[in-house]
């Protein structure tokens, strides 16, 4: 390591590590304002928020215990079943209930004709996979309809 600084001309006591010095105690220094700006705002967030609460709490079970009253416990609450599910909320009408329903069959049976098309390919080389025996017009209707 000596050797490295006689090569290159450098001296660990020299002009250049003062420089260095210098900006680490100028960081150093900035740092130390910025931890003291933080210790103030937590000591004033003591002083103004949390101080009160506790002191005030602390009076209140203080005139509590004087009273000579022992803390009674608060009774469990059951929670009660619901029944809110039995009243109608948002309905529907019953045309568009209907047609809804047409619909969902319709596309349930379109969905069970393109599932008994499938039919599962094993070639000799490579992973088997499923083909879908479909036309290219079919295809882009159930893309159309899709979106």
């Amino acid at each position: 390591m000596m050797q490295y600084f006689k090569e290159n001309k450098l001296d660990p006591f020299g002009e250049g590590t003062k420089i260095i010095l210098d900006s680490i105690k100028k960081l150093e220094r900035q740092m130390m304002k910025k931890f003291d700006r933080l210790i103030a705002i937590i000591k004033n967030m003591e002083r103004t928020s949390i101080r009160p609460t506790y002191e005030m709490v602390l009076i209140l079970y203080e005139a509590y215990v004087k009273d000579g009253r022992k803390p009674k416990p608060e009774p469990v609450k059951i929670q009660e079943e619901r029944k809110d599910f039995l009243e109608p909320r948002n309905t529907v009408p019953k045309v568009k209930h209907d047609r809804i329903l047409k619909e969902f069959e319709s596309y349930k049976k379109h969905c069970n004709e393109i599932l008994n098309s499938v039919e599962k390919v094993e070639p000799i080389m490579g992973k088997p996979y499923l083909k879908i025996n479909m036309g290219i017009w079919d295809f882009e209707s159930l893309k159309h309809q899709l979106r």
